[in-house]
Formats: structure tokens, sequence, C-alpha cells
């Protein structure tokens, strides 16, 4: 039997094909996940947690699938493995970004990639950003993210590889220098951190 968690994000999944995930409740996930309440709330503090963590497993398999094919080149496959993950689950997606808390949802995901593109970056370049370097790596990235909630809203009809293609275009280059270098990165750490993360709800075994 799948572990827990990930009956509840494939139950989240299955509903939101029918109702907005405004409209969704915590006992109708539990319902169609075949658990009780209590169950629910010993592994999420509500929906929009469960919405998010389904996220960072995505992101997860972006990850390790860009880190398996080819280190080099991680910038690039990871995004775009992502960015598949969102059309491979495009219900899920377009109906979390047009709830009402919405703006949580978007808020996490640019948190996220912030931290990540800044983490690589200070390994990349081997010290802490300038203040002038973060400034623009928040810009790029709220203004990247924008796009992609656009592309979202929309039905996403631009294929992942144009989207990739626009989003590097549109790299500040001091990002671009320290983002597309795989040199002093230790991705296979990173790796490891969402890892540990995910093994904490007990969804690392049976979906990979």
């Amino acid at each position: 039997m799948k572990q827990v968690p990930y009956r509840l994000a494939e139950a989240l999944k299955n509903i939101c094909k029918r109702k907005s995930l405004e409209n969704i409740t915590v006992s109708q996930i539990a319902q169609e996940a075949g658990v009780t309440r209590q169950v629910f709330y010993h592994h999420f503090d509500d929906k929009f947690e469960l919405a998010s963590w389904i996220h960072y497993v995505h992101l997860y398999r972006s990850v390790k699938a860009a880190l398996e094919e080819d280190a080099g080149q991680m910038w690039r496959l990871t995004f775009k493995n992502w960015l598949r993950q969102l059309i491979e689950n495009k219900e899920f997606y377009m109906n979390a970004f047009q709830s009402v808390s919405q703006k949580e949802f978007q808020r996490n995901i640019r948190e996220f990639f912030y931290g990540a593109y800044r983490w690589q970056m200070m390994k990349s370049l081997n010290r802490e950003l300038k203040e002038e370097e973060a400034f623009v790596l928040r810009t790029y990235i709220y203004g990247g993210m924008e796009t992609v909630y656009e592309w979202i809203a929309g039905g996403m009809l631009m294929s992942a590889e144009r989207m990739l293609e626009l989003q590097e275009l549109s790299m500040p280059e001091i990002v671009k220098k320290a983002v597309l270098s795989y040199e002093n990165v230790p991705y296979e750490e990173a790796l490891k951190m969402m890892e540990s993360y995910i093994s904490e709800e007990g969804l690392l075994q049976g979906i990979f």
C-alpha cells in the first residue's frame, strides 16, 4: 500500500479535477485517501501545506532526474524537468493558482527558488553574495516566477523548451555566470537535503 502522504497527495490532485482548491475540505481529502482527519493532520497542517509539499516533491524529481542525466547541465535540465512536471499535473497547478489563497502558494515557490539560486551562486562563487548581487537575483527570481505563473494561468500553451529558452535569455549576467556553472556546486548535497524533508513525511519510498 502506498504511504499515507502520497495517498493524500493523490487524493488532492484527483479532487482538484472536479473542485477548486478553495472549496476542497480536509475531510474530503481524507475521505478520498481512505484515512481520517486525524491522520491528515498528523502529516500536514492544512490543504495548502499539502499542496506546497506536492510541488516540493515535483521539484525533487526534477533535480534528481537532472543530476542523473548530466550534472554539467543542472540548471537547464532541472528547470525543463520542473516545467514538464507542471504540465503533467496541469489540472492541479491551474487549480492551485486560481485559488483565492494562491498568493501564499506563489510566495512559497518564489522563496524556494530564491533560496536555491542563492545557495548555488554562493557555492559557485565560493563566497557570500554582495548586496547588489542578492538584489539582482531576487529581482530576476520574482520576475521570472511571475512569467511562469502567467504561463500556468494561460493554460501552459508555450512549450517547456521555449519557456526554458526565454528564462535563460532574461537571466542577468552575474546570475547566469554562477547558476549555469557546475563547478564547486555540490548538487548531491542539495538532493540529500530534499530527500531528508520528503522522507520525514514518509513519501520517499514507492514513488520514484
